[in-house]
């Protein structure tokens, strides 16, 4: 996500991913749709992050470091099961489904400001993601 992309309201999909790896070790993989759907939904990209929690572990004044993994395949988006990845590359689950959106903001054009809807909810959460590689939860 660039932090320089200007907000323009519209709710797209997001998830968050836990993903297992053989070692045991785990992360969350944020995933965020960033445009309108191509034709072929195998087609779309998803602009992806690595986080050590979900979005739920944070607290409103947390910041964490995350680690931007470039584009990811639209397939991740409808993954409702734990789901055995190729390669040995371990195991991933949806810990979050539902939608976000960038909101205006006043800060500076190096920080992004979203907003994360929970699927069947009216509950938001902001977060802040600045261009080093840091995401923060502000009150929303």
């Amino acid at each position: 996500m660039s932090p320089h992309r200007r907000a323009d309201g519209r709710w797209r999909v997001a998830v968050i991913l836990e993903h297992i790896l053989p070692s045991g070790d785990r992360h969350f993989d944020w995933l965020f749709d960033e445009g309108d759907p191509p034709l072929d939904p195998a087609a779309r990209r998803l602009r992806a992050f690595r986080c050590d929690c979900p979005a739920a572990g944070l607290e409103v004044g947390d910041t964490r470091a995350i680690e931007s993994m470039g584009r990811h395949r639209g397939k991740y988006l409808s993954i409702d099961t734990p789901t055995v990845l190729a390669e040995d590359r371990g195991t991933v689950s949806t810990v979050f489904r539902g939608l976000w959106r960038n909101v205006e903001s006043h800060r500076p054009e190096s920080v992004q400001r979203i907003e994360l809807r929970v699927d069947g909810t009216a509950d938001h959460l902001a977060f802040e993601i600045t261009s080093n590689s840091t995401i923060r939860r502000v009150p929303g």
